[in-house]
């Protein structure tokens, strides 16, 4: 087997003839790494701009911010890139919005992990955690989930009768490619919280309360990108 098939038997110049990107290993494979490997198909030297504008648009995050998120593995001819998908829970509500939050949460943990993301879930969560999910020290961070209590565009709860907030601010070192607050108000702080997501990435905040329009509608949702 040649090793180096991809990059046309040359790995010192990187180079193979299309340009294109795929990840080294398949979803159920990706789903243990927090950062996983990312190889070219053919094409430009791993080091061109052309080349890291290209994996930035596969992996839907900003090329502005690539050395922040992209670590070159020169012994395998490629990026470790962010593959971690956080999911916080703060609280369910009781009757049927705590279903429809369980229910949603199942959802992007299910889609998180057909598509080979590393998911992490804390249940329940406190802002220390939220914050420090969000900042990471690795940068792994790839996606953010969290449902429960909201407050005036924060993210909000209590543990043993002391209240906690995450107010919007920008805690991400690079835009990550998807961010769903799924909480009262969040849409509030959307033009802080965007600053999270990538310019190509996916916000959803919750307009007004998280709850039923009426029996058979859904929460006000408001999907946008991010910058």
């Amino acid at each position: 087997m040649n090793l180096y098939e991809y990059v046309s038997s040359n790995p010192v110049n990187f180079i193979d003839p299309y340009g294109l990107w795929h990840y080294a290993l398949s979803p159920s494979q990706r789903k243990s790494e927090p950062r996983t490997l990312v190889l070219p198909d053919s094409g430009e030297s791993l080091y061109s701009e052309a080349a890291k504008q290209k994996l930035a648009d596969f992996m839907v995050l900003n090329y502005r911010e690539f050395s922040k998120w992209a670590m070159l593995d020169k012994q395998k001819c490629g990026y470790k890139v962010p593959n971690t998908g956080f999911i916080d829970v703060g609280s369910y509500a009781i009757f049927s919005l705590g279903i429809y939050q369980r229910s949603y949460k199942n959802g992007i943990k299910n889609a998180w992990e057909e598509q080979g993301l590393h998911v992490i879930e804390t249940i329940p969560v406190i802002d220390t955690a939220i914050k420090q999910h969000l900042r990471g020290s690795r940068n792994e961070i790839y996606a953010y989930f969290y449902t429960g209590h909201g407050a005036i565009s924060c993210l909000a709860g209590d543990k043993g009768g002391k209240y906690w907030a995450v107010p919007p601010e920008k805690y991400t070192s690079y835009g990550i490619a998807e961010m769903q607050l799924i909480a009262c108000d969040t849409h509030d702080g959307a033009d802080t919280w965007n600053k999270n997501v990538s310019k190509a990435g996916h916000l959803r905040t919750v307009e007004g309360g998280l709850n039923f329009k009426d029996a058979f509608g859904w929460p006000s949702y408001v999907d946008e990108n991010g910058e």
